[in-house]
């Protein structure tokens, strides 16, 4: 039967990482540009980042909000990894029982993942090419190891910025001047394009660098008013990395941080699939139908109904889901509570 999970699910992705990180982990995520309350499902962060275009998280430091709001909720392990090819949003195609895209652990990826030098943009091009460079046809399983891997390269991207391809222009520099070499480059984009007579749609190569340099600047640019105000919020210093001097982040602080987020993904994907044992099993709907705890052999009725229809492709998404709970609930019955082995597929 589909049984009862054994551990009660956390809620650290349905409310916020508040709950989950250290001291040391606060200091080195503030040094970073994050705060606590960044961290969560993909639909709570995406509430925090609405919340901060409007400058109301409550408690959060202006810089910090400001740095949430010019970013999207980026899954910190490429959702992909865990659904079929265009099935975004579809529990039917996972690869990973109990995944969703909604419930999956999230961080803000500032900027927009199609804009050139936006950290997004650069982790989003990054998350493929990590895939892709095991050397296995897309759809390939991956292993618990290698998304692992992947997930944990999207978060140094995340954590140190996005100016991988200009650290010498970008490092050192004040927020200030970020700034305003981001205007520069993009004043070059436009000379560039008239200069090559390019249209709205059209690329080059020297356009897209300009628009890289300007990406980069932008994300590195918040990024560091949001360190210095959350390690000043964190009671870090002054801050540790003061906006008037520029992010000085030490590697030290970085791989903490980044140590410290592969924690909490890791713990968000056991809640995400212990939530879904527990409320979308088999016997778990029987129960809510408000028909008291369901028999055996309704529960197992239930249960080979729900099977059917999702080896004939005709089941809905709660269904898929229910199904996979099932599953789910009776691998940890036969295993002592515990889950599944974590993997993915090669996007």
């Amino acid at each position: 039967m589909g049984g009862t999970p054994f551990q009660t699910p956390t809620t650290y992705l349905l409310k916020g990482g508040a709950g989950f990180f250290s001291k040391a982990c606060i200091k080195a995520l503030a040094n970073c540009g994050y705060t606590p309350e960044m961290f969560g499902s993909y639909s709570y962060v995406d509430k925090q980042i609405k919340a901060g275009r409007a400058g109301g998280i409550s408690g959060m430091p202006q810089d910090c909000q400001d740095f949430v709001g010019g970013s999207q909720s980026g899954h910190i392990a490429m959702n992909a990894n865990f659904q079929g090819a265009g099935g975004r949003g579809d529990p039917c195609t996972n690869v990973l029982a109990g995944y969703t895209m909604e419930g999956a652990p999230c961080m803000p990826h500032h900027g927009k993942s199609n804009v050139l030098g936006d950290t997004h943009q650069v982790i989003t091009a990054n998350e493929r090419s990590c895939a892709r460079n095991l050397g296995l046809p897309v759809g390939s399983p991956m292993t618990e190891a290698q998304v692992t891997a992947c997930a944990r390269a999207t978060v140094a991207t995340a954590v140190s910025g996005s100016g991988t391809t200009d650290i010498a222009g970008n490092r050192g520099r004040t927020p200030a001047e970020l700034d305003r070499r981001a205007a520069d480059a993009a004043k070059e984009d436009k000379r560039v394009r008239k200069a090559e007579g390019l249209g709205k749609k059209d690329r080059s190569p020297a356009s897209d660098a300009a628009r890289r340099r300007a990406g980069e600047a932008r994300s590195e640019a918040a990024q560091r008013r949001s360190s210095s105000a959350a390690s000043s919020a964190a009671g870090v210093g002054p801050g540790s990395a003061p906006a008037a001097k520029g992010r000085k982040t030490t590697p030290k602080d970085e791989k903490k941080a980044i140590d410290c987020i592969m924690a909490f993904w890791r713990a968000g994907m056991d809640e995400m699939r212990r939530r879904n044992a527990a409320e979308n099993s088999s016997a778990a709907k029987l129960a809510g139908a408000g028909k008291g705890t369901p028999s055996k052999k309704a529960v197992a009725a239930r249960e080979k109904a729900v099977a059917d229809k999702v080896k004939k492709g005709k089941a809905t998404a709660e269904e898929c889901l229910e199904h996979q709970a099932n599953t789910t609930n009776r691998y940890m019955s036969a295993n002592g509570g515990r889950l599944p082995p974590l993997s993915g597929r090669v996007p």
